[in-house]
């Protein structure tokens, strides 16, 4: 009869350490998936913050740019201060122009000014 009550005994501590590393195995599974959706979490801020900075970055161009416009503009002497600042007003405005304002060699920059100019209307 001892026998059968030591093998009792150890189908229970069995069955404990069963139940016990079944919990580990559950607890292990939690952990891991609150690491996955924070990982995943991390992955989306990581990529937002990327974004804003890389908007930040072309804005900041973008600002850079327009604070050239003018001085740009300055180098045509034959523009009055109201013709540089209507044109400069224009481009800060329109994008693209401004970049092709800023690609083009100062002769061609001129060429592209008076058609501005044409455009608006601007008689000096």
């Amino acid at each position: 009869m001892g026998e059968s009550s030591s093998a009792t005994k150890d189908k229970a501590k069995s069955s404990k350490k069963r139940q016990v590393d079944d919990m580990q195995v559950q607890f292990m599974d939690t952990i891991g998936a609150l690491c996955d959706k924070n990982n995943s979490k991390f992955v989306q801020i990581a990529d937002t913050m990327g974004s804003i900075a890389e908007r930040i970055g072309s804005e900041f161009e973008a600002c850079k740019k327009r604070g050239l416009v003018f001085d740009q503009l300055g180098s045509f002497e034959c523009l009055s201060v109201t013709a540089r600042v209507e044109v400069a007003q224009y481009l800060c405005n329109n994008s693209k122009d401004m970049d092709l304002f800023f690609s083009l060699p100062d002769f061609a920059k001129l060429v592209l000014v008076k058609g501005i100019m044409k455009k608006m209307d601007f008689i000096e």
